[in-house]
């Protein structure tokens, strides 16, 4: 059996450093920029990107010569407070080429999985479909909304086991704005509200908020404090880490993966790079298994 699937990406890194940051950090979809960074390619994949070579290890050179190129352009600003920000900006591309109909040719493969992740690097139809069919599976399904859109579609919320957010996603999704736990809180009871069964909202050195239809209210995780390279990759991080623990460690309370997964993603930001900073499990502490 597998333990998961995703339904995403496969890009190449480019990343440019910056003397400044113009805007808080986010992810924006863009038809503009050419290829960048790649961190929602790094479960077990059944399906490629539309246009996309077949292998895990694409050639940033090639990429932007490719019909369709997909990924993202990252600005990352290191500023005199050695506070460690960035813009990612995503630009489909052939992504968008992958179909409902592609995903009910995979059907069989996402009934497989133990947990199916989803966000919006394809198009939100093409999401939604795989969480139609991961559901009616009885897979568990977890869901990022990134980048995200202010008009996501209801049906979302109903189908989905865990939705795990950041600090500026929720801020559009709710128009509640998101500074600090406490108003996480308020914008988790928003989207449970909405149909979720879990709300996740990541709050980057904050650690996380947790509310879920079984906790009246709002628990706020923290993670420790490091001092941070690179910060591309984090959120991807925290979701890999817990999709990993619904999975190999389903008889953890939510909590305590939570807990181990803000310890996994502060890892990743002390490097440079993407997938390059993630992690081995022979890396971390054996206590985290």
């Amino acid at each position: 059996m597998e333990f998961w699937r995703a339904v995403g990406t496969g890009t190449a890194n480019k990343t440019f450093r910056l003397p400044g940051m113009v805007c808080s950090p986010s992810t924006q979809p863009s038809e503009l920029l050419g290829p960048g960074k790649g961190t929602k390619h790094t479960t077990q994949p059944s399906l490629w990107p539309c246009g996309a070579p077949e292998s895990p290890r694409l050639r940033p050179g090639k990429c932007g010569k490719m019909r369709g190129p997909l990924g993202t352009v990252l600005l990352q600003s290191t500023l005199e407070t050695e506070q460690c920000q960035n813009i990612i900006v995503i630009v489909a591309g052939a992504n968008l080429l992958l179909n409902t109909e592609d995903l009910r040719e995979a059907a069989s493969a996402i009934s497989r999985a133990k947990v199916m992740i989803c966000q919006l690097e394809v198009t939100p139809a093409t999401s939604l479909e795989a969480l139609r069919i991961a559901h009616s599976n009885g897979v568990k399904t977890l869901f990022n909304p990134a980048p995200t859109i202010a008009d996501l579609d209801p049906e979302f919320y109903t189908l989905l086991d865990v939705f795990c957010c950041n600090e500026s996603e929720a801020e559009i999704l709710t128009g509640l704005e998101v500074g600090s736990p406490t108003d996480a809180g308020k914008a988790a009871l928003v989207l449970l509200e909405r149909g979720c069964q879990v709300v996740i909202i990541t709050l980057g050195a904050e650690g996380c908020v947790m509310l879920s239809q079984t906790e009246s209210l709002p628990k706020h995780i923290p993670t420790e404090k490091v001092k941070a390279v690179d910060t591309t990759g984090a959120g991807d991080s925290f979701v890999g880490a817990l999709a990993f623990y619904l999975a190999y460690y389903s008889n953890l309370s939510l909590e305590e993966m939570l807990k181990r997964s803000n310890f996994i993603a502060p890892v990743s930001v002390q490097v440079t790079g993407t997938q390059s900073s993630y992690p081995y499990k022979k890396d971390l502490p054996l206590d985290l298994f």
